[in-house]
């Protein structure tokens, strides 16, 4: 099962590189598109939202502290979200890109989406 990710602005460009090497030693099938080949650059999180659900690409960020408040509002205003995956700052590339990868494994292995979930890792 493919999954699309949109990396946040501020995501750790080493941690993306591991995330995606890791995917490819695993065969897990994924596209990543970040915020800044997306035009999004200086986006509002609420924005980075609307065309992550509008494209169908769960958001991968590391931030913990206004992210997630947007994508719950989201949620419970009714509006699609197609998930967003927050990682810790703090951890090395290849720990964080692990733990994105088991996310992603576990999520394929019990074939369960991404809609409407904020996943802290």
């Amino acid at each position: 099962m493919l999954v699309r990710f949109l990396a946040d602005e501020d995501f750790d460009g080493r941690v993306l590189s591991a995330f995606r090497n890791l995917a490819e030693d695993y065969e897990l099938e994924i596209n990543v598109v970040r915020v800044q080949d997306a035009g999004l650059i200086g986006a509002t999180d609420a924005s980075i939202l609307d065309w992550a659900a509008a494209n169908r690409r769960v958001v991968l960020t590391h931030d913990r502290r206004t992210m997630p408040s947007f994508a719950w509002q989201r949620m419970a205003s009714g509006l699609p979200m197609s998930g967003v995956v927050v990682t810790r700052r703090g951890r090395s590339p290849g720990e964080t890109g692990h733990a994105i990868v088991d996310e992603v494994s576990l999520r394929a292995r019990e074939n369960r989406g991404w809609d409407d979930e904020v996943v802290l890792l």
